[in-house]
This record gives C-alpha cells, structure tokens and sequence, in this order.
C-alpha cells in the first residue's frame, strides 16, 4: 500500500481542539475530515484519531489541503481539509493497515498518458 493511498472509511473520527469531526478516508499518510471551518493551510494539528473498535492514537499532523465548504476544490468531498501525517509510529500505521484492509479505497485519477 503506498502513502498517497486513500479509503473510504466508516466510523472514523478524530478529535482536534475539542471538536470531533468525522474522518470521510484515511490512508497511512494522512486522513481528509469533514468540517464547515477548516483551519489554515499549513496549520500544525494535534488530536486524536479513534478507529472502529474504540481504539484512539494521538496524532501530529499538517493541513495539507483544504477543500472550503463556501469555494469547494472537489464536490466529491464535503466541505473539510486534509490532514499529512509526516510521522506515524509503528502502532498507529499497524492499526491503520489492519483497518485499511477491510475498506474501499478511493477511486484516483488516471494518469495523463506520458508524451514521447
């Protein structure tokens, strides 16, 4: 599984600064949370991110991208911003994998065919 690789997920949320937002795809590298005031691009979170089952992981990340519920970037998210987590420990990607295996992943993009 690459660390670019997303899938959808349910019963997955996180909470930052108090608020508990749900987590609409999840990946190894990141996660995309649904919110109506996404904080700023390059904003450093601190949260937690609980997984089905009850178990919970404190989680440093960045603001990667934010898709403005007002000028959305994408209509095939809600309203929200991606998360990049630059560093995962071994216990939090464990878990993340045992659930990413049982998920869809999200359809990508195809790439442009290359010019030669």
């Amino acid at each position: 599984m690459k660390i670019r690789d997303r899938h959808f997920v349910d019963g997955v949320y996180c909470v930052i600064d108090g608020d508990k937002m749900r987590v609409a795809n999840l990946g190894i590298g990141g996660f995309f949370v649904a919110s109506v005031q996404p904080p700023p691009l390059g904003h450093v979170v601190v949260g937690d991110l609980h997984l089905p089952g009850g178990e919970s992981y404190r989680i440093v990340g960045e603001v990667s991208w934010v898709n403005d519920p007002l000028h959305p970037q994408s209509d095939a998210l809600p309203g929200g911003f991606g998360v990049k987590l630059p560093r995962i420990g071994a216990i939090v990607k464990e878990a993340i994998l045992e659930l990413l295996k049982r998920s869809d992943p999200v359809m990508q993009r195809p790439k442009p065919p290359r010019e030669e």
